[in-house]
């Protein structure tokens, strides 16, 4: 009896696992669009000309830039551009305290 359930339930899980990789062939996932990156020489140009000194840059993810960079007043910030305009994502300082532009 224990065997004729075991195998019951092994072919019924079987024949499940069959169905929805059936049902799921046809589904595509969406894949996001690929980012034309801003050069590295233009967003660190960009960033120096208001003022900030630009330790390093790096591609994160595949959609934004994480840049690491001095201020006009002397802290270390850690900012998040988007890949495209280097225009700010998120803002951080060294301590991650998160700052709003309004903060000053």
């Amino acid at each position: 009896m224990k065997k004729t359930l075991l195998a019951t339930t092994l072919i019924a899980a079987t024949a499940v696992g069959f169905a929805v990789n059936a049902a799921t062939d046809g589904v595509q996932t969406a894949l996001p669009a690929p980012v034309t990156w801003m050069p590295v020489s233009d967003l660190a140009a960009k960033l120096e000309a208001q003022g900030y000194q630009v330790l390093e840059i790096e591609r994160e993810d595949g959609r934004y830039y994480e840049v690491e960079m001095i201020d006009g007043g002397g802290l270390k910030v850690e900012a998040y551009l988007d890949a495209t305009n280097g225009e700010p994502i998120q803002i951080m300082d060294d301590d991650d305290d998160y700052r709003d532009s309004d903060d000053d």
